[in-house]
């Protein structure tokens, strides 16, 4: 029998509510034990600070800067070089690899994912394509509600500078 592994989040503001996700995840344990343990089989059970992961607005932040440079460098330079290769350039060199076991005992290296990273990694990682693009002669990149949304600022996104100059100035 397959079984999908599930997540329960409980939230500090669940108390007040006498614990239903505590409930929930209580009856899952029991429904859990009950069924595999009748197949011969063991129950993991992990408890674990939760860290949110990327949120949408960075995601959507992210592709839209890789639409933005791809753009920008096919004007500057005639290359037609996509939005996916950028996209590859900066998870080599701002997120890095993996390595994973496989079954047969060998490793595969391969690029980690932006759905892995948590919010605050995926923050860093704008800062620092931002940082690059400031150092880009004519490049701007867009500075929208997700982009407010994605860098954890409260000003609405007119109060959010639209192009930064090389010298790093707001312009």
């Amino acid at each position: 029998m397959s079984r999908t592994a599930q997540h329960f989040i409980i939230r500090p503001e669940d108390r007040q509510r006498g614990w239903p996700v505590a409930g929930n995840c209580s009856a899952a344990i029991r429904e859990s034990i009950k069924t595999l343990h009748a197949d011969g089989k063991a129950v993991e059970v992990v408890i674990d600070e939760y860290k949110k992961n990327r949120s949408g607005a960075q995601n959507r932040c992210f592709h839209g800067w890789m639409r933005a440079i791809a753009q920008w460098h096919r004007e500057a330079t005639g290359s037609l070089m996509d939005q996916k290769a950028w996209k590859l350039w900066f998870k080599r060199s701002l997120i890095g690899y993996e390595v994973v076991d496989l079954p047969d005992g060998q490793q595969e290296t391969h690029l980690r994912s932006t759905k892995d990273l948590s919010v605050a990694e995926f923050a860093e990682v704008l800062t620092q394509i931002d940082a690059w693009g400031a150092d880009q002669d004519g490049l701007v990149l867009p500075r929208n509600q997700d982009y407010a949304i994605a860098m954890g600022i409260e000003k609405a996104a007119a109060d959010i500078p639209l192009v930064a100059s090389r010298s790093g100035a707001s312009a």
